[in-house]
């Protein structure tokens, strides 16, 4: 499936623009509170958090609240808990007032959403972003639940909130039911935002059935593509695409953002249906997984690394795509610092070579090589 492509100057424009929150705020999220004002700052040098100033909750429970099935409840929406070692006296109430602030913000957002697609139109929320679906709540439930799936296996492989920097406040989606509703949607969009504060691609994305825009991604869907495509895939591409912008600040090379993508989709819903091409005779043409990576590789279908990490998307083969799915997912597989090294690297400008070597402590030759070792094995 197409995802309409956001260029690389719209990225590092909105980077510029929106600095490291990872999203503009719309006119209704604009006062949303940053943190509580009682929280002290984290350490940004801090071992344990790296300067997020939470780690990962404990044996934590997926969360999806869904609006008409049951209270909104601040102390399970909480994304994690406050780091032992530099707020380590911060109390900890204070993450439950900020949940439920976040929330009023969320909840009136919906309202002003509501009134725009003048329609029904649920409200999904998990602990790193913000759903708003014109479709069965089954079907969005299971949206929903891929964001948070994602989220919790990010965490749980680095023991970090590093790569989930998002927040339901200030991450939204949107999943639109048929072709009209994309279009009310896009003209709503144009009534907050002059053109050209939308960025140089939403004139031809017009044409297209999903857009991760930086300011809301959203796709419609139709009777067919729903059976076909169901919408946790559009969701979790879009929430995966947008952890590695936000967390790298919007500074991810193509292959370690459609890697990334694709490593998640195939970790959480066991197959890549999402990718985001040029052409579409040029994507993948049909599902993939990282077992397809392994029997690429095998065949010697691949390039050498230092040829596929300055691609750009236009160059982008069939192929490419299975091969940064395994790039990505051998990357992965290392000691969990070793990608929130290469990813802070990447966020202070460091070219995706040098970050590579830096972090991995490997030359990206040798590196190419064991991934093939990895991929054979």
């Amino acid at each position: 499936m197409r995802d309409f492509p956001t260029s690389r100057r719209e990225f590092l424009a909105a980077g510029l623009a929106l600095g490291s929150c990872g999203l503009a705020p719309l006119p209704e999220t604009a006062h949303a509170q940053d943190r509580p004002a009682d929280l002290p700052p984290a350490d940004v040098d801090c071992p344990r958090c790296l300067g997020m100033g939470l780690i990962p909750l404990k044996n934590p429970t997926p969360y999806v609240f869904i609006s008409g099935q049951g209270p909104f409840k601040p102390e399970d929406a909480v994304a994690g808990e406050l780091c032992p070692e530099c707020l380590s006296t911060a109390d900890k109430n204070l993450l439950v007032e900020w949940a439920k602030s976040d929330h009023a913000t969320i909840e009136e957002n919906h309202r002003q959403w509501q009134g725009r697609l003048s329609g029904r139109l649920l409200l999904l929320q998990t602990r790193h972003a913000t759903i708003h679906a014109q479709l069965r709540p089954a079907d969005a439930r299971k949206a929903g639940q891929a964001v948070e799936a994602l989220t919790l296996h990010l965490q749980k492989v680095t023991d970090s909130l590093r790569l989930t920097p998002t927040r339901p406040v200030n991450y939204l989606q949107t999943l639109l039911w048929n072709r009209a509703a994309y279009d009310q949607f896009r003209k709503a969009m144009e009534k907050l935002y002059p053109t050209e504060q939308l960025g140089e691609n939403w004139l031809p994305a017009r044409d297209a059935n999903s857009y991760d825009h930086f300011l809301i991604a959203h796709c419609y869907l139709t009777p067919l593509t729903l059976r076909e495509l169901p919408p946790e895939y559009h969701s979790l591409k879009f929430a995966a695409t947008r952890q590695i912008q936000v967390a790298t600040e919007w500074q991810a090379p193509l292959w370690l953002m459609e890697g990334f993508g694709a490593y998640t989709q195939d970790a959480i819903l066991k197959d890549v249906r999402v990718s985001t091409v040029y052409v579409n005779d040029r994507g993948p043409g049909k599902p993939f997984t990282l077992q397809d990576a392994r029997k690429q590789h095998v065949a010697g279908q691949t390039r050498p690394w230092e040829e596929i990490l300055p691609r750009e998307l236009r160059e982008f083969e069939k192929a490419d795509y299975t091969q940064v799915l395994g790039m990505v997912a051998f990357l992965m597989s290392r000691e969990p610092r070793q990608i929130l090294e290469l990813v802070r690297l990447i966020r202070e400008g460091s070219p995706a070579e040098n970050a590579l070597s830096e972090a991995y402590g490997q030359s990206v030759a040798e590196l190419d090589e064991a991934c093939g070792k990895w991929l054979s094995g």
